[in-house]
């Protein structure tokens, strides 16, 4: 009897593993074993003017997803610096510009980018001094 139940608690536990959604802080290693629903958090690359620049941080990010080439991503940019209507207007452009590069550069087929402003904050407290530089971030879903 003891036998059976630990050997289901060892199945449950197994399953309740398998089903688990990992979030990564920062775009993770070449051998990280990403799955459905998994999500990636990290900063917003460098940009001038609207357009993403060459940068260290924008090409390990554009290679992950053209390595995962065979998933499906859906990234979302969140921006909580100047007005809504800034925020807005600046995240839209962002993300026209970050899909055209990522389909162009990278043939990235099975991508989205949606751009959100200031409407999904992750950090809540919004009279800490860090609320704007916390939630300004750029997040990749694996679907």
């Amino acid at each position: 009897m003891k036998k059976t139940i630990i050997l289901l608690l060892v199945i449950v536990s197994n399953i309740s593993l398998a089903c688990s959604q990992m979030v990564y802080y920062g775009i993770p290693s070449a051998n990280a074993e990403l799955k459905k629903g998994d999500v990636i958090i990290t900063t917003i690359p460098p940009f001038s003017d609207c357009h993403f620049i060459k940068s260290k941080s924008f090409e390990t990010m554009a290679e992950f997803i053209s390595d995962n080439s065979k998933r499906s991503f859906r990234i979302e940019i969140n921006y909580f610096f100047g007005t809504s209507e800034f925020s807005n207007n600046l995240t839209l452009k962002l993300a026209n510009d970050l899909e055209r590069i990522l389909k162009e550069r990278y043939n990235s087929a099975k991508l989205t980018v949606i751009s959100n402003g200031k409407d999904k904050p992750l950090f809540l407290n919004k009279s800490s001094p860090k609320y704007k530089e916390y939630n300004t971030r750029l997040d990749i879903y694996i679907e």
